[in-house]
């Protein structure tokens, strides 16, 4: 069932990326559908004995059937396409026949399975920097606590120096504390302006209510939106009078001060830049696309052997190892997920190393490199079905796919650009192969790299 369901991810991936959307989006919907049902079913067996819920997954299943029905009936659907249609259906159909025939989904109970039944969080943190916050988090945190239990004065508000350590200590890198620290002074200063002037200007015994009315909702408005229009209405609401306005610049200033010690005595490891990690993915699809065309080309020789004692191979023979493949791009697009979350930790304010929004960089060419991957894996997965494919691995793909290992291995710092532009799809090519490719040699390109 994980194997069929696996095969079933890849196609689906590889329709998407195929340039017929319009007319496929109906049916990669129903699939989305069924899996679901699906997967219900196998999560919660003793659905099984619910006669609705059995309806509801073979309708969804015979949704997918009709869907394809009409896309083979429609005529606009590439030949190749619709033999990895007919694939789709028959690993969901004989999925659904399995599970319903069993008592009771088969499999080991792990431990890990089983503390996620009962909801208890697993720990997830690979690239370590979950573990590393915590640490400077904590250290800061308890010199802080200490150094304001020293001070007994109710009127200094001591209490503000550990409470700005928590707030503005962010996980990453010192640049971002900084740039918290950064925002957190001005936003403090600007508020302390405020409340002044107008205590000043307006002598009203109200005041302090009036501005705390306002400064209270706005500061929670604020709240997510923008960090340092949070602090300015959030100092107005705590010091509406600003008698301790002084206290506060001086707390804030010494937390500031503290979280940078602790970050530079207690660095974070400096992480593998994320090309390393995508040239990865690059060069695995590279790898997985060469193997499948040398499987391919190698059958057609044994097929063309006549009066040979040796039988041709079958196709489970022929292809390549479902479970070594799978396995390999896998790791390679879990190694890019894991250096998406890296650049998201350390890219603000980190000089000479990344001046784009690497996120939605990394994010966007992991995308490419998936849907290129997905198209070689419709070919094997398919046992031979969805030869037509073949040809989106062309040599000229397979030479472009070098050369964005190369720009990924390069490490250049980027020009400044607008991130907004690189979430931008190319329509260079409706090969979805080589289309993919290109696109993130596009996004590239508009990054400065």
């Amino acid at each position: 069932i994980v194997q069929s369901a696996g095969h079933i991810r890849v196609f689906a991936i590889a329709l998407a990326a195929s340039g017929n959307a319009a007319d496929l989006t109906p049916f990669i919907h129903a699939v989305g559908i069924a899996s679901v049902r699906i997967a219900e079913f196998v999560q919660f067996p003793w659905l099984r004995w619910v006669p609705f819920i059995k309806t509801r997954m073979k309708d969804a299943v015979g949704d997918v059937r009709r869907n394809a029905d009409t896309l083979k009936a429609g005529g606009n659907i590439d030949e190749s396409w619709i033999a990895v249609i007919e694939v789709m259906l028959t690993d969901i159909e004989s999925t659904v026949e399995r599970i319903m025939e069993y008592p009771y989904p088969r499999g080991s109970l792990s431990l890990r399975r089983l503390i996620a039944a009962f909801g208890i969080p697993v720990a997830n943190d690979p690239t370590g920097s979950v573990l590393d916050f915590s640490v400077r988090v904590a250290i800061a945190y308890t010199l802080g606590t200490v150094a304001a239990a020293f001070i007994t004065d109710p009127k200094i508000h001591s209490y503000w120096f550990p409470t700005t350590v928590a707030i503005i200590m962010v996980p990453g890198g010192t640049g971002r504390s900084l740039d918290r620290l950064s925002r957190r002074m001005l936003g403090t200063i600007l508020g302390a302006c405020l409340v002044s002037v107008l205590s000043l200007m307006f002598k009203w015994p109200e005041l302090s209510d009036v501005i705390q009315s306002f400064s209270g909702g706005l500061a929670i408005f604020f709240g997510l939106a923008n960090f340092t229009w949070f602090v300015f209405f959030l100092t107005c609401f705590i010091e509406p009078t600003g008698v301790a306005i002084g206290y506060r610049i001086a707390w804030t200033l010494a937390a500031g001060l503290l979280v940078l010690a602790v970050t530079l005595i207690y660095p974070r490891p400096t992480p593998e830049l994320i090309g390393e990690k995508l040239a990865l993915q690059a060069k695995s699809v590279k790898d997985y696309a060469v193997a499948v065309l040398a499987t391919k080309n190698r059958t057609d020789e044994v097929d063309r052997v006549e009066g040979g004692d040796d039988a041709a191979p079958t196709a489970s023979e022929t292809y390549l190892s479902n479970e070594f493949e799978e396995s390999a791009l896998r790791k390679a697009a879990t190694l890019a997920q894991i250096a998406v979350m890296i650049c998201l930790n350390d890219s603000i304010m980190t000089p000479q190393k990344f001046r784009i929004d690497p996120f939605i960089l990394a994010r966007e060419i992991m995308s490419d490199l998936a849907n290129a991957s997905a198209i070689p894996g419709a070919i094997e997965f398919s046992q031979g079905k969805a030869d037509g494919l073949l040809q989106y691995l062309s040599e000229d793909a397979l030479t472009q796919l070098d050369r964005l290992v190369e720009r990924l291995e390069g490490n250049q710092p980027a020009k400044v650009v607008v991130p907004q532009q690189i979430e931008e799809r190319s329509s260079c090519s409706t090969d979805p192969f080589s289309g993919a490719i290109a696109n993130a040699h596009q996004r590239l390109d508009m990054a400065g790299l």
